[in-house]
């Protein structure tokens, strides 16, 4: 059952025919954490003809507005509007990933990362508002030590999946303020992440039951949420960017490849 301490890894959504690898994975601890922080990068590697695909850790299940299962419905209609080729979910307790410190969680994210070997990860910031995010960055960047450690051995029934460690990994940022050392320009896709996040009538819907939250306030949207984005474009020269951090630097084939406003 999704939401118990042992979980239960369910994919959500799979696009007909697909099978590994994927060029980029997104981690978050809830549905719609990768939305609000990287939709509009998801949409622009899936416009680019990668294969993108998300994984959320908890179904979301304890948030103040909407269940489980409205998280999982929504969470479907936003993968098929990204483009991404699968979204799956781990089943952990949502509000206690920071107690989920087991073999189990960690053979299981190893598990993911082997089976779908992206080249490229997003993870939570570290430090965070919301204690399952900092907790879903820590998980997930032990596991991709020991995704690259060939003594640990994890599979799905009789097939093994080798040692896999992507070339790189970024923290994106959520509620705490920070300065992005990586900028990407989403301006093309803009239109894409919000529809991606209008997906979640249970959290930005004002209209929708139960109590209200920072995310249903009716200006939420449309003014407070896209300032950040906007910000971070006019430092670049844009219209919207989305900010990633490095955990070390980053190495570049040409300078000619990298832009700024001058």
């Amino acid at each position: 059952m999704v939401g118990e301490p042992g979980g239960k890894m369910e994919v959500w959504w799979r696009v007909s025919g697909f099978r590994p690898p994927v060029d980029l994975l997104a981690v978050g601890a809830h549905p719609d954490d990768v939305e609000m922080a990287v939709g509009g990068i998801l949409a622009l590697e899936v416009r680019r003809g990668r294969r993108v695909a998300i994984l959320d850790l908890t179904a979301g299940e304890r948030g103040t507005r909407g269940s489980a299962e409205q998280r999982r419905e929504e969470a479907i209609g936003s993968a098929r509007v990204l483009g991404v080729v699968l979204r799956v979910n781990l089943g952990l307790p949502d509000g206690f990933l920071a107690t989920v410190h087991s073999e189990w969680a960690f053979r299981a994210i190893v598990g993911v990362i082997r089976w779908l070997r992206p080249r490229v990860m997003l993870l939570p910031p570290v430090e965070e508002r919301h204690p399952d995010h900092g907790a879903c960055a820590r998980l997930v960047r032990t596991a991709i030590f020991l995704s690259g450690l060939k003594n640990i051995r994890v599979g799905d029934g009789d097939e093994e999946f080798p040692p896999h460690k992507p070339r790189a990994f970024f923290h994106y940022i959520q509620f705490y303020p920070a300065t992005p050392t990586v900028l990407v320009d989403v301006s093309e896709v803009w239109d894409v992440k919000m529809s991606a996040l209008r997906c979640y009538r249970s959290q930005f819907d004002p209209s929708f039951p139960g109590a209200p939250t920072i995310l249903s306030a009716s200006d939420f949207l449309t003014e407070k949420f896209p300032a950040r984005f906007r910000q971070w474009g006019s430092l670049i020269g844009v219209s919207y960017a989305e900010g990633l951090i490095a955990p070390q630097p980053v190495g570049m084939v040409s300078v000619m490849d990298c832009f700024f406003q001058t």
